[in-house]
């Protein structure tokens, strides 16, 4: 599927020089970070991943098709209320381990999918 290893940079760059490095991906797989944003602004397909905050709030802006969200879940496991405010956030660090591989391998599929489309003339 990958023809790299997927690069793990967290903490080894500058801000001012992710934009250019997202900019050489095919794709990107994030949780909720600017990156997604960043990202979604220049056109990558964006995998985002989340549980603690509501992707409608906080996801890829007009772009949340390929992105995993098990924020209900959290709030209905994690917190005190079975449901929390469009602007709730669950501050639980259990709350990411809701996301199944086989859902973002799902999406991962998704996105090669819609790359591919976009690559054939």
């Amino acid at each position: 599927m990958c023809k790299l290893p997927p690069l793990d940079l967290t903490g080894k760059i500058q801000l001012s020089e992710l934009p250019y490095l997202i900019k050489s991906c095919d794709a990107l797989m994030a949780p909720d970070t600017g990156a997604v944003h960043i990202a979604t602004a220049i056109g990558i397909p964006v995998i985002g991943l989340y549980a603690v905050a509501n992707p409608q709030l906080t996801g890829p802006y007009r772009a949340l098709q390929f992105s995993v969200d098990r924020y209900q879940q959290a709030t209905e496991k994690f917190s005190n209320s079975q449901k929390l405010s469009f602007f709730g956030r669950i501050h639980d660090s259990r709350s990411m381990s809701l996301i199944t591989v086989k859902e973002v391998v799902t999406k991962l599929d998704q996105v090669i999918l819609h790359i591919s489309a976009r690559k054939k003339p």
